[in-house]
């Protein structure tokens, strides 16, 4: 489970190109939550207390949103869904939350990484990714940072494919083909045309 993070938000009134570029001028980063039920607050935060909590959470952790409404704090567990940036300067120009229920399953994506050195790259392969990213079903609880795979067995001209994947209790893979996320690429041979082919 990944530790839930604090973001501190304020309300605001006015939306649009105009009062949203006098926030970023003073700051802030403007946004929106929203939820299944039918609720929307627009709201805005540091700029600087945003980026360190994106850092941090990334789209994957839970992020605990303490809006302030003329002074009375609500508290809303969310995770961090889109995030648009500007196309050449160092800042967010808005970001958008999704509303969580803790008892509720949530869809989204989560990275997969490998750990150990694969048997056939020790031998002159190489490691060749088709999906770094695969779709998961799972309670925010148990919301993993990533999907790790032990690669270290793996010889030259062998798979990965998306059933294959070790996934934590509670997690549940999203797909409709057993598509090949890794291979390793013998010595001296090509790669599959197609690294999205399905497994038979």
């Amino acid at each position: 489970m990944s530790n839930e993070l604090q973001l501190t938000a304020e309300t605001r009134a006015e939306k649009g190109k105009g009062p949203n570029r006098r926030l970023k001028a003073q700051g802030f980063v403007p946004g929106v939550y929203y939820n299944a039920h039918g609720e929307n607050i627009l709201v805005k935060m540091s700029a600087i207390n945003f980026t360190k909590v994106l850092t941090k959470a990334g789209y994957n952790k839970v992020v605990t949103l303490l809006i302030d409404r003329d002074g009375a704090v609500e508290t809303k567990p969310c995770l961090i869904w889109d995030v648009k940036s500007h196309p050449f300067k160092p800042r967010y120009e808005h970001v958008d939350f999704l509303g969580i229920d803790p008892d509720r399953e949530v869809t989204l994506t989560v990275p997969v990484v490998t750990t150990g050195k694969a048997k056939g790259v020790v031998k002159g392969g190489m490691l060749e990714w088709y999906r770094n990213t695969v779709d998961i079903v799972c309670l925010p609880k148990d919301i993993p940072d990533n999907i790790t795979i032990d690669i270290t067995l793996l010889d030259g001209g062998e798979k990965i494919c998306v059933r294959d994947l070790p996934m934590p209790a509670g997690v549940q893979v999203i797909f409709d083909d057993n598509f090949a996320v890794l291979t390793i690429k013998a010595k001296g041979k090509a790669s599959d045309e197609d690294g999205d082919q399905t497994a038979e």
